[in-house]
């Protein structure tokens, strides 16, 4: 027990190295773009609430993943950006360890391998370690889906004898919600498996289920209460259609959309896009149609080809909507892992799995470095521009795309966000900032 516990510390290092490497080296804190500058304004304005201040006000994603990193914040003296960083990071670690649990349970003969699997594909694949680091809820989610589905599973494994198995499972259901709305789509086939079992339980277990799950709802309730359907009216979910299908091109507020592959190939990217599998081609002459046969795994994967639909019915495309699915794929992905152990065992000795393992290990680091370049990169831009108005003394800054990131990196001027229609005539001595060469194709 302790030996495995070793372990799991020592592949958790990973992940807190990064962080600490990328915040010495780079001075990045995870904040970077549009999304994650409002979490860290929400979660500002949350802790000052908390603080005795006024009411944060209305927001529009759910409150959830920046009310977390409000609380940890605390816990960093009242630094919100280490707080959400934290909050990512614990639940990327968080979304392995249930990973492993579903795969012990599934496969508790092969411990050794399950450990090395759960290291390389979730804790050193790139986008867990990549989304572990930034200041979004993306992570967050992906730990209630994991929690979810680990208790769904246990939950049935069982026979539905274990209370506690059912009241994670709903618990962490809720979690995943209250952190993205859209991860929905991979907790309703768990739910339906977990109602499934339930027949004839007691009606006790049952109500405690759902007071567990009502925990992680509440801060949306106190929160949202004036807008609690705002999110249903987005546009990407208004305009889902399966016409999005086999289309590449979109065009929306947010200006033309032009992508490389069809909406059908995007929603399969987290079984095979690089930033998730670097690798995959050495993995797939090992797949077998039988891999998903045990426990519940054919339901999962049914579960991710679902979601991936889902996505692919939205006229948009965004790399990072994936990410809630992959720690799923990660699991069912351990049958060909094991497979690929075996043969280069039994065929060329230990010294070639070992070098499949450092090969892996090493490709994927690679490709966590090549994926960090642009949030680094547009980080430290932010810092630039931020600086560079200040020293203008400008009153008003016109800004498009950055103006969370100027205002967060200590612009104290008012800053009039250009994706808006400006009613107002423009205001002398002000500063525009907009990227010409970056957006101008988007608005043609």
């Amino acid at each position: 027990m302790s030996t495995a516990r070793n372990r799991i510390f020592a592949a958790a290092a990973l992940p807190v190295a990064c962080l600490l490497l990328l915040r010495a080296g780079w001075s990045f804190d995870g904040l970077y773009g549009q999304d994650a500058h409002e979490y860290f304004r929400y979660a500002r304005a949350l802790m000052d609430w908390l603080g005795g201040g006024p009411p944060p006000g209305d927001y529009f994603w759910s409150p959830n993943y920046p009310l977390l990193g409000a609380l940890a914040g605390f816990c960093c003296g009242g630094d919100a950006v280490w707080g959400l960083q934290l909050v990512s990071l614990a639940s990327a670690l968080g979304a392995a360890w249930f990973g492993r649990q579903i795969l012990l349970l599934w496969w508790p003969e092969e411990q050794r391998e399950v450990e090395r699997w759960t290291f390389l594909a979730l804790v050193s694949g790139p986008a867990m370690l990549k989304f572990g680091l930034l200041g979004m809820s993306d992570m967050t989610a992906a730990l209630g889906v994991m929690g979810a589905w680990h208790g769904a599973v246990r939950f049935v494994q069982s026979g539905g004898n274990t209370r506690g198995a059912l009241w994670s499972a709903a618990f962490w259901a809720a979690w995943a919600i209250g952190a993205r709305y859209a991860v929905a789509p991979l907790l309703l086939p768990a739910g339906l498996w977990v109602l499934y079992h339930l027949r004839g339980r007691r009606v006790g277990q049952v109500l405690a289920a759902l007071a567990l799950a009502a925990l992680p709802l509440l801060p949306y309730a106190i929160l949202k209460w004036a807008t609690p359907t705002a999110f249903v009216q987005h546009e990407w979910l208004a305009r889902w259609s399966p016409v999005h299908f086999f289309q590449s091109a979109f065009a929306h507020v947010d200006g033309d959309q032009n992508y490389p592959f069809p909406n059908l190939v995007y929603a399969a990217y987290s079984w095979m896009h690089p930033a998730y599998w670097p690798l995959a081609l050495l993995l797939v002459p090992f797949a077998r149609a039988r891999d998903w046969r045990i426990g519940g795994s054919i339901l999962m994967a049914a579960t991710v080809l679902l979601y991936g639909l889902f996505l692919a019915g939205i006229p948009f495309q965004n790399l990072r909507f994936h990410l809630p699915a992959y720690p799923l794929v990660a699991v069912l992905a351990f049958p060909v892992w094991l497979r690929l152990a075996r043969w280069a065992e039994e065929r060329f000795g230990e010294a070639l799995f070992h070098f499949i393992c450092i090969l892996f290990f090493g490709v994927q680091l690679l490709f966590f470095g090549l994926s960090l370049r642009s949030p680094v990169g547009l980080s430290q831009t932010e810092r630039r521009l931020a600086e560079a108005l200040v020293q203008t003394g400008a009153p008003v800054a016109y800004v498009y795309y950055v103006d969370g990131g100027v205002r967060t990196r200590g612009y104290t001027g008012e800053i009039r966000n250009l994706w808006f229609p400006q009613d107002t005539p423009f205001t002398a001595g002000a500063a525009v900032l907009f990227n010409e060469r970056q957006f101008a194709p988007l608005f043609n």
